[in-house]
């Protein structure tokens, strides 16, 4: 069978018995969780040092939470003005579902707003939640809220989320921009429609503190724009909570609500360890975002709510050209250590894993561009 006749008999296949992108059933929930800047040799280098070099009797080897999803794929990442792409405009690629020039926040390449999932959401009548490890204005959460054709405008991306009356929990490891915003927004506000939260009062945030209200939280103690790294945890004490206390309260605050939910969470420091070419804070990040995933199968069991949502894990680009050269011999607790190479401290144009489960994630298998990660979220959406 020739190359071109092998495509032809798939094509008439599909039609006869249905691709698997062509009807994805609906999902109550959606969930998108967004690794920055991990790619493929961040995750192995994080199993391989902390789980371990093994098979199981079923000839698994170990893995991270996500990895057990049963669907599994690859996914481009260039911007539409260079090969590389950076986070703003990858997460307006995710979050709208189209191509735009590096430094673009929910714009096209003529610097018009286009629609993101997040506003699609709401329009069908979901509640809808963006937490970040990182500041909640940084480029990756913006890209589901804001429009601008800089990144660098924080102020200005601050106050479209202030206004964004489409986003119902904004949860982040601080706020960029003027140091003051956070606080004379708090003042300003509407305490009927709009609370912010801090390290200080965050435990008192709950379904029944926030209803009928906006939330927006920022928990950043000491000035660096981001919750304190999990390899920092082991020798320092903070009151910063870890990526895995922000998911769970932001599904404690939306699946209560009526209609369903969409919730953006990203492990934004996954990227600022890789341009400081830093493995072991690296290693921890990808462990915190493994753990906040794994937290999420857990409170959406307990409800009963796990098989009515589509969850996908995916990244925005990959950082720091990561390489795992050996050693020729076990790593790990007591053993030797993961020899290691970074090309770069920027970001790399290698494509990155996808990883999804329940309603529609089927659209998300093998090879695609980010930009399909929309369309999956859509069409589970029931559009």
């Amino acid at each position: 069978m020739t190359f071109k006749s092998s495509i032809l008999s798939l094509a008439t296949a599909c039609c006869l018995f249905g691709c698997a992108t062509a009807s994805p059933d609906k999902a109550k929930n959606v969930i998108l969780f967004i690794a920055d800047g991990m790619g493929p040799a961040h995750v192995d280098a994080t199993v391989h040092t902390h789980l371990s070099q093994t098979v199981d009797a079923n000839g698994d080897p170990a893995r991270l939470s996500f990895e057990a999803f049963p669907v599994a794929g690859s996914i481009t990442t260039f911007a539409s003005d260079s090969l590389v792409t950076d986070s703003a405009a990858s997460g307006t690629s995710l979050s709208a579902g189209i191509k735009t020039f590096n430094g673009a926040i929910g714009v096209d390449d003529d610097k018009k707003p286009v629609e993101t999932i997040t506003e699609i959401a709401k329009a069908r009548g979901l509640a809808t939640g963006v937490v970040s490890s990182v500041g909640i204005n940084h480029a990756t959460p913006a890209a589901f809220y804001a429009k601008n054709e800089s990144r660098r405008n924080y102020d200005d991306i601050f106050q479209q989320l202030l206004a964004a009356d489409f986003v119902d929990v904004a949860i982040g490891g601080g706020v960029f921009g003027e140091e003051t915003a956070f606080q004379a927004a708090k003042e300003s506000a509407d305490p009927a429609k709009l609370a912010f939260f801090t390290t200080e009062d965050f435990h008192d945030l709950t379904a029944e503190t926030a209803a009928g209200k906006r939330v927006i939280a920022s928990l950043d103690t000491d000035g660096d724009h981001k919750l304190m790294y999990v390899f920092d945890r082991q020798r320092e004490e903070t009151d910063e909570p870890e990526l895995k206390d922000l998911t769970v309260k932001a599904l404690e605050l939306l699946q209560p609500r009526e209609g369903g939910f969409f919730l953006m969470v990203e492990g934004g420091s996954i990227d600022w360890a890789g341009h400081a070419n830093e493995i072991d804070p690296l290693m921890g990040e990808v462990l915190g975002l493994s753990d906040a995933v794994e937290a999420t199968l857990e409170y959406l069991e307990r409800t009963g709510e796990l098989e009515d949502t589509l969850i996908l894990l995916t990244s925005d680009h990959e950082t720091g050209g990561l390489t795992l050269t050996g050693p020729y011999g076990k790593v790990g607790v007591d053993r030797g250590e993961m020899e290691f190479h970074f090309s770069t401290t920027n970001h790399t144009a290698a494509a990155v894993r996808v990883y999804g489960r329940g309603p529609g994630a089927e659209m998300s298998q093998g090879r695609q561009d980010q930009t399909n990660i929309f369309r999956t979220m859509k069409a589970a959406l029931g559009d």
